[in-house]
């Protein structure tokens, strides 16, 4: 099952390539399994954004490209390809890292360790820890928003 917060139409795009990219207002969440799907709606943001930052710690979510612009790559794995992102917004960096859902679940267990790591980092909390902030899932990918470490 995964989730998305649904957001009024954003605003049109200027021409200016310096332009920041802008959000539509949020206005409820979308639950979504097996091609079923859940619509709830609230006019209160605040409630919105309570209910994204707990959900997104036990669930996947959709919508990753209309969220994050990536800026480079910065890595690579055998599964994965980690880039540097930017959330749209609040305009911060992160590391994400992309795997390959048809690479991964090809591999002996694959879907099974990736599912494993998903769990484990969800789990672990600590300042000496890179977090996992949220996990984002499309039909061919899945997407680990991570802290930024920088500085080798």
């Amino acid at each position: 099952m995964c989730f998305e917060l649904m957001r009024d139409k954003a605003p049109e795009k200027s021409s200016e390539k310096n332009d920041k990219i802008k959000l539509g207002k949020p206005k409820g969440i979308k639950f979504d399994k097996s091609g079923a799907s859940c619509e709830l709606f609230c006019t209160d943001e605040k409630i919105l954004f309570k209910w994204r930052d707990a959900l997104r710690n036990i669930m996947n979510q959709r919508g990753f490209h209309e969220l994050y612009r990536a800026h480079k790559k910065i890595g690579k794995g055998n599964f994965a390809s980690v880039y540097l992102a930017e959330r749209l917004e609040d305009e911060k960096m992160f590391a994400v890292k992309a795997f390959s859902k048809e690479a991964a679940y090809a591999q002996e267990k694959g879907k099974e360790a990736l599912l494993n790591e998903v769990d484990l980092m969800r789990a672990l909390d600590h300042p000496n820890v890179m977090k996992l902030h949220e996990v984002f899932e499309t039909e061919n990918s899945l997407y680990f928003i991570l802290d930024l470490l920088e500085g080798g």
